[in-house]
């Protein structure tokens, strides 16, 4: 059924071409007159898909637009109006034509993501594997995808796309990322980096890749699964329209009911028919068709844009929030900077008998089990030193217990009993390990702090090793800004005029660095927090804007102290009007109310949750992303600003459908009432309105993502 909408079929055809042969017989006169009786050609064309429709939804006990349209041409073929019924059969049908194929280019759009996945794979394997006569000889065999398991070796020859996350061991091409990321320009990938399922091979070299990741489980597949679990997700809009209708049509139908009998039987057959042509145009008006289909329609575009872009919106709710974001509050490592920690100095301090081998190996010992960033530097660091912990060496020393210490650092015990702190200064302060130091090494810590000018360097974070309760030495990892990361703080607080806020768990000095770079000012920078110190912020922050908006709520609760009593009014109506007046008409006053998390690690999960939308960075932990109500694919800054945009002209564009649609139905219903319009003009104007609100829904299919934003 879903195809055929998007064909004209030949019987709407021919009842449009009789419906126009009957209208021009009765402006012509005369013996043209005699080709009216095509009218009944074009009712009888029309009808039959929208009787089959119609009866079909009174078998599952509903009324609704097919049978309200059969009802109004069946009453106008009572009242012998033949040119109105023809009238009717054509102009719905004609709608639901042009309403499928302005549609179907929304799905159409999303539906291109599933082509994302690739169905087949070459996968290198033995020959073993197919007669256990042949040597063990490796050949390229084509396989589904998604038999293709974890540490599988396979083939992306130029032209093919990778069938499943992976790490690529030998080959040197440009992979096309743009269906997974939004960036149209192709990327140089080598061995050891990370490639996507359903990236292209755009180059001249074939990859081959290890696989890490079942089809089911790679990326593009969570993103299809992710973006078809978004359509799910209604927002308030979308229910509240959708109960407006649900008492708009039976109150609207029902008074059409009443004018197409009672004035029979109490004013007489001339009024009578007066009464019954104004009933029937308003059987017409009942359909809230372009009403219903005005939200949907704008979010599925708006979704379907970001998706394309690399912004995942887990539905339209959170589409929504996003154009209503006042305050974003940003975690500092992995989102505002790269995550990519680098040693640049070490030293061995106190006293003791450990040589600088030694003190990595403890060192690697507590941290290569880590996946946090700094971990991972250290971890890289020791390597580079050429420290490793050969077999005899791990069966001698293990660890037996460890712990992470949020926001401080990490312990654990050996094996042997000793006791290994690895972490802070807010770690070691505690341990009243800070005192021991000498007051040389107390002030090498403070210059690596600062730079020859005073200044806080720049993403540097300082740490410490204890072993047995002795602090045995101090390093220094220095971390990058995100090269956008400046652009986009000026961009928000400049152009969206948002504010916005860091929240990290490094120190003060490494923190405020950092926000001068990149513009955020110091009394919007808070440092060495703990993720329930994150978690309390946010609440904090959700209070004040609360707090904030909470004046302009109550002049609109002034602004129903009208001529009009609203406490007469149904509960629901009231409820109707209250929530219009603060999604649009205030929403100058309270379009920023909203705060939003940005964060990349697992200590970020908890804000990430309490935050009103929860924005992850694609590269960091599973944790975040699962909680989070938007992930950036590629972690690109930039695309905050094209999702809060997007999430802004969603708003906007939802308000103009809303309002034309109610603007359109209003004045067809007052014309009617007072005896000014007929049954054709009341179709053509729903008409009219649904094609509108929906053209008006699909131009964010053509919104484009620019340096700053759309």
């Amino acid at each position: 059924e879903e195809q055929t909408l998007t064909r004209l079929n030949p019987l709407v055809f021919l009842s449009g071409l009789f419906w126009i042969i009957s209208v021009f017989s009765s402006l012509i006169g005369g013996k043209w007159e005699n080709l009216s009786w095509t009218a009944l050609v074009s009712v009888t064309c029309g009808i039959p898909n929208l009787t089959k429709k119609a009866f079909n939804a009174l078998n599952r006990h509903e009324f609704d637009v097919n049978c309200m349209m059969l009802f109004a041409i069946f009453g106008a073929l009572t009242l012998q109006d033949y040119e109105e019924a023809a009238s009717v059969s054509f102009l719905f049908s004609l709608s639901e034509y042009l309403e499928g194929i302005t549609t179907d280019r929304a799905h159409k759009s999303l539906k291109s993501l599933l082509d994302l996945r690739p169905e087949t794979a070459n996968c290198f394997m033995t020959t073993a594997n197919f007669d256990e006569d042949c040597n063990n000889e490796e050949v390229l065999r084509e396989v589904p995808a998604s038999s293709v398991p974890p540490g599988s070796m396979v083939c992306v020859r130029p032209g093919d796309k990778t069938p499943c996350d992976g790490i690529i061991i030998s080959g040197n091409t440009i992979l096309d990322e743009s269906n997974i990321t939004g960036e149209s320009k192709p990327v140089s990938r080598h061995p050891g980096d990370v490639v996507s399922g359903g990236t292209m091979n755009v180059g001249y070299s074939r990859l081959c890749i290890q696989t890490t990741h079942t089809v089911d489980d790679s990326a593009v597949s969570k993103l299809i699964q992710l973006v078809e679990e978004s359509q799910c997700n209604r927002s308030d809009v979308e229910t509240m329209m959708d109960t407006f209708a649900s008492w708009y049509t039976p109150i609207v139908l029902g008074l059409a009911i009443c004018l197409c009998t009672i004035p029979w039987i109490v004013f007489g057959k001339e009024i009578g028919r007066q009464c019954t042509e104004m009933g029937l145009v308003l059987v017409v008006m009942a359909c809230p068709c372009a009403l219903i289909i005005s939200t949907p329609i704008t979010y599925v575009a708006g979704l379907t844009v970001l998706a394309q872009n690399g912004i995942l919106v887990k539905g339209g709710a959170h589409l929504e929030s996003l154009g209503r974001v006042g305050t974003i509050a940003f975690d500092k490592t992995g989102t505002l900077t790269r995550g990519e920690f680098q040693v640049i100095d070490f030293q061995l301090i106190g006293n003791h008998s450990y040589t600088k081998t030694e003190v990595l190996e403890h060192l690697l010992l507590i941290q290569e089990s880590s996946s946090h960033p700094l971990a991972t530097g250290i971890v890289s660091y020791a390597r580079k030193e050429r420290v490793t912990q050969t077999s005899k060496q791990r069966n001698i020393m293990k660890l037996m217990n460890q712990f992470l210490l949020e926001g401080e650092g990490v312990v654990g015990t050996t094996t042997t009993g000793i006791t290994i702190h690895a972490g802070n200064a807010r770690m070691f302060n505690r341990l009243g390990l800070l005192t021991t130091l000498s007051t040389n090494d107390m002030d090498t810590a403070k210059k690596w702090s600062f730079d020859e000018e005073g200044s806080s360097t720049v993403g540097c974070t300082i740490g410490f090793m204890s072993i047995k309760g002795d602090i045995v030495c101090m390093y220094r990892l220095q971390d990058t800004v995100r090269a956008e990361s400046r652009e986009v703080i000026t961009s928000l607080t400049n152009d969206l005029h948002i504010e916005t806020v860091m929240l990290t768990g490094d120190n003060h000095s490494a923190a405020n660095a950092i926000g001068e770079e990149i513009g955020i000012p110091r009394n919007h920078i808070h440092s060495q927090l703990l993720p329930k110190e994150k978690l309390d912020i946010i609440s904090q922050l959700k209070i004040k804007k609360k707090i904030y908006c909470s004046a302009g709520r109550k002049n609109i609760g002034n602004r129903n102290n009208y001529n009009c009593n609203l406490t007469t009014m149904n509960n629901f109506f009231k409820q109707t009007i209250l929530s219009i007046f603060s999604l649009f008409i205030m929403k100058k006053e309270q379009s920023g109310n909203l705060v939003l998390m940005c964060g990349d690690g697992i200590n970020d999960a908890p804000a990430l949750a309490a935050a009103d939308v929860g924005l992850a960075m694609g590269s960091g932990s599973a944790l975040p992303m699962e909680t989070s109500d938007v992930i950036l694919i590629d972690s690109d800054l930039s695309n905050i600003l094209f999702s809060i945009e997007m999430g802004r002209k969603v708003h906007r564009v939802i308000f103009e459908n809303i309002v034309l649609s109610l603007l359109a139905k209003l004045i067809v219903m007052a014309l009617t009432l007072w005896g000014y319009t007929a049954l054709w003009a009341a179709i053509a104007s729903d008409l009219g309105a649904m094609l509108i609100v929906t053209q008006n829904g699909m131009k964010l299919l053509n919104c484009k993502k620019t340096k700053k934003g759309t």
